[in-house]
């Protein structure tokens, strides 16, 4: 019994190790992931810097499509101009 459940066991695993596998050879990784990948490598970026822009990405998302247009960014510029105060 104990030799059945270490076959069954082993045959998960490879079979784990293998979706893993295929997964992480055809996952592919776009222009804008890989710069950001780097800058952060680099020190120049971290973490925290990306989350602020991407809530801010989300803020000029009103429709939650992903996506933001031209007068979405000139909107929200305009918006954030305005809300600052004077100096």
């Amino acid at each position: 019994m104990h030799i059945l459940f270490t076959f069954k066991y082993d045959a998960l695993t490879e079979l784990a190790n293998t979706i893993f596998y295929v997964k992480t050879i055809f996952y592919f990784c776009s222009k804008p992931e890989y710069v950001i990948f780097k800058l952060k490598e680099m020190g120049i970026i971290e973490e925290k810097d990306i989350e602020q822009v991407c809530k801010q990405f989300d803020d000029l998302d009103s429709y939650h499509r992903g996506k933001i247009t031209v007068a979405d960014l000139i909107e929200g510029h305009a918006n954030k101009a305005a809300s600052r105060p004077e100096r």
